[in-house]
């Protein structure tokens, strides 16, 4: 058995405020868990590279329940964007690298939705 260490926050962690922000109708209860995980473990509040297994053992899941869960937070809804990006090690020990594509605190000079949340801030796509 792999040893998994504590989950250790031990200063700012920006994205934390903004998964608790999340509108209720977008994450389910494991999807927002899964998300402050990442968020306490993210030092810059944007990218993360833990293993499965520690997520697993922070949040007290299974590992394919927390591999579906990625998978699921990777992909648009017709309620959200995307709300996780992944990059996959491409070789080696590498882990896998997340990134938290969480909307940005509305501000006042913000455009807002229509439901008063922001999109992320996202490139625009080559065709329009």
């Amino acid at each position: 058995m792999t040893n998994i260490g504590p989950l250790v926050v031990d200063g700012a962690r920006p994205a934390v405020a903004r998964v608790a922000a999340l509108p209720p109708n977008w994450v389910t209860q494991g999807q927002r868990l899964l998300l402050l995980v990442l968020a306490c473990d993210s030092f810059d509040g944007e990218t993360d590279k833990p293993g499965a297994e520690q997520l697993a053992a922070w949040t007290g899941m299974h590992r394919s329940s927390v591999i579906e869960l990625i998978n699921q937070l990777c992909a648009p809804t017709d309620i959200r964007p995307a709300l996780l990006a992944r990059k996959d090690a491409s070789r080696g020990r590498m882990r896998t690298t997340y990134l938290l594509d969480l909307p940005k605190p509305m501000t006042p000079n913000r455009p807002a939705s229509s439901d008063g949340w922001t999109q992320p801030n996202r490139p625009a796509s080559p065709d329009g």
